[in-house]
């Protein structure tokens, strides 16, 4: 029997930088339409649930993927379907896992809501990359990060989250609220087997901020749109063809050149992403960590970081593909 291959998009109106903008606009359509005509691009995704905040202020989201996604059920017939999330927001692991459970998932995509140039030819190439050598958990998410930061894909087995969150702390921020923090940093790295996706050198270019944070980053992807007069629905336009216009214009990367992206804190530690690696992109014995502990640092030194840089990058990276 195949397998049921979900996309699971967490979305929501609330944001401190950007509020409202998975229904900001890129040539009349919602971000969020953008992303999802694309994803229902993939060979492999059979359905694409949606994880929506409760409260007045998310109503509007509920509505548009309710009444315009639903009903048009997308060009290439992906079933789409939205769960609300309960009040506990911040336990995101365990939202992921009743999704799973929701969706009859067994091998789940999970993207984000912010990323509208999402390219459905890179998200296949995770899924066969899965199904070929079969780790619990697959990304682009982690240290170091190499593809633009719009093109970020998470691709792991149902199990996989179910035992995450039975294992996760429940007091913590980092493995919790982020969903998927625990699997891939310690100690729950030492307990499944992570393959860490390096980008070939036609998609290398972490510094493109193609993803949407804040008003200047919609500017962009919308300069982006233009620039290679892209639709939701006709021409999709891949991350390799984004990423050799940024080459070819590196101007453009000046529009939300200012902005940051967000670090995962917990109360204890805070780590660049997880494990180190192996030539293969796999995780290194545990011990590894035991010889370098000065690549950790307190939660207490994110405070005290100059703006713009992370405590990783004056300490070291704890990941290495050598």
């Amino acid at each position: 029997m195949s397998e049921n291959i979900v996309a699971i998009v967490v979305a929501r109106m609330k944001s401190a930088r950007l509020s409202g903008k998975p229904l900001a606009e890129m040539n009349g359509y919602p971000i969020i339409q953008w992303l999802v005509e694309r994803i229902s691009r993939s060979r492999y995704i059979n359905a694409i649930t949606f994880l929506l905040a409760n409260g007045e202020n998310e109503w509007p989201l509920h509505d548009f993927i309710d009444g315009k996604l639903i009903k048009d059920q997308c060009k290439n017939s992906v079933f789409i379907g939205y769960k609300p999330l309960n009040e506990q927001y911040n336990d995101l692991t365990h939202q992921l896992r009743q999704a799973a459970f929701y969706s009859k998932a067994d091998i789940i995509v999970r993207v984000t809501a912010d990323c509208p140039l999402l390219c459905p030819l890179l998200v296949d190439h995770f899924i066969e990359t899965f199904l070929d050598e079969r780790p619990d958990y697959l990304s682009n998410v982690m240290n170091p990060f190499t593809y633009p930061q719009g093109q970020t894909v998470e691709v792991f087995s149902r199990e996989c989250i179910e035992d995450a969150d039975f294992c996760a702390p429940q007091y913590s921020v980092r493995d919790r609220a982020f969903g998927t923090g625990y699997i891939y940093s310690i100690p729950g790295c030492w307990r499944y087997r992570i393959k860490h996706m390096i980008a070939p050198p036609p998609l290398f270019y972490p510094q493109i901020r193609d993803t949407v944070d804040t008003l200047d980053d919609l500017k962009f992807c919308q300069a982006i749109v233009d620039e290679l007069e892209l639709t939701p629905y006709r021409k999709h336009g891949s991350a390799e063809e984004i990423v050799a216009l940024c080459r070819r214009k590196p101007e453009l990367l000046q529009i939300n050149a200012n902005q940051e992206q967000s670090v995962l804190v917990t109360q204890d530690i805070i780590v660049s992403g997880g494990v180190p690696l192996t030539d293969d992109g796999y995780t290194r014995a545990p011990t590894w960590w035991n010889e370098h502990p000065e690549l950790f640092c307190s939660a207490s030194e994110v405070q005290e970081t100059e703006s713009g840089r992370t405590p990783w990058e004056k300490k070291g990276t704890p990941f290495t593909t050598a």
